[in-house]
């Protein structure tokens, strides 16, 4: 099974899995935290098993502006209007996750999907991956959400036969509405755990 890490960050699922002797796909828009992971790789002769994308995944092909925090090392918040003078304005080119196709066609995969609150933008273009690729788990930081935000991501997720659950082992399933503190939350092929 290949780790599809989406905003990987510094790579602590990403190392920790190639360590595993499993083959990885990073991608984070920040190419500070890509260039720290590679470094990381390289060290732990692991950089054969990872494959890094430095693109921010959205709805579409765009380049767009991110504020890159001050007061923490690697943080990130993409997408954020609101001018903020603690933070470095950076641009960034974004990919979708249709564009993933030829890279992982025919594969199975276990996703993470930690992009500060723009998952629901990036599954506006994600049918032709969840259609061509055999996606078992989507792992996602759930945070309190607004409608406009969860709506997408659970439509989209029952659209493809998944449903949330609190265990990526086994169907435990939660309502995600009601949820009122952030979690990690695994979206499980219905197929799959049956």
């Amino acid at each position: 099974m290949i780790l599809l890490d989406i905003g990987c960050n510094i790579g602590v699922y990403t190392v920790w899995v190639a360590a595993l002797g499993n083959r990885v796909v990073a991608l984070d828009m920040v190419g500070a935290n890509l260039h720290l992971l590679q470094l990381s790789l390289y060290l732990n002769r692991l950089g054969k098993k990872v494959t890094l994308i430095n693109n921010a995944v959205y709805r579409d092909h765009r380049t767009l502006e991110a504020f890159l925090g001050a007061s923490r090392l690697n943080t990130s918040k993409p997408f954020k209007v609101q001018e903020d003078q603690s933070r470095t304005r950076v641009r960034v080119r974004t990919i979708c996750l249709n564009d993933l196709v030829p890279l992982l066609k025919d594969q199975t995969i276990y996703m993470k999907m930690d992009i500060e609150n723009t998952e629901h933008h990036a599954l506006a273009c994600a049918d032709q991956l969840f259609r061509h690729v055999n996606i078992k788990i989507v792992q996602m930081e759930w945070h309190r959400r607004v409608p406009e935000e969860s709506k997408p991501i659970l439509n989209f997720m029952a659209a493809h036969g998944y449903a949330a659950s609190l265990s990526s082992v086994q169907l435990s399933p939660v309502s995600l509405v009601t949820i009122r503190r952030n979690i990690d939350v695994f979206f499980l092929k219905k197929s799959a755990f049956h």
